[in-house]
């Protein structure tokens, strides 16, 4: 079955009967909207729905629903968000970091950069914030 099927095959489970479904529709409204996002992990195409912990960042990157974001964590180079946001996770994923400390660098090369949360202080952050070109986070 196809990704919207499954959804709306969900959504229906809710409901007791054919005819408690059948009195919601009556109302003309919608019963719910949905709108799914797309990213890629490990290259290949994955939805994420509203509930999904990556669905805000794929419709902060994505908001026309293009499928070009990957969703894999990456530790050695910067991962843009927007046009002036960039995301550096640094390599000490645990308990407390999840897949790594998450700095952000904000900012243009004409204004200056400015990072905020810059994780620990270790040769293996510098080197990725060092590792970026300029016009990266142009």
């Amino acid at each position: 079955m196809i990704f919207p099927t499954v959804r709306t095959l969900e959504r229906l489970r809710s409901f007791d009967s054919v005819e408690a479904l059948f009195a919601a529709c009556a109302s003309e409204s919608s019963l719910w909207r949905s709108c799914p996002r797309g990213g890629l992990k490990a290259g290949a195409v994955v939805r994420c729905m509203e509930g999904d912990p990556p669905y805000g960042e794929l419709r902060l990157v994505c908001p026309d629903d293009q499928v070009l974001h990957a969703l894999d964590w990456r530790t050695t180079e910067a991962v843009p968000l927007l046009r002036n946001v960039m995301r550096v996770t640094t390599a000490n994923g645990g308990m407390m970091t999840g897949p790594g400390t998450n700095s952000y660098v904000v900012g243009t090369a004409t204004a200056g950069f400015i990072v905020i949360d810059p994780g620990p202080a270790s040769a293996r952050t510098f080197n990725v914030f060092s590792r970026q070109p300029v016009a990266t986070f142009a």
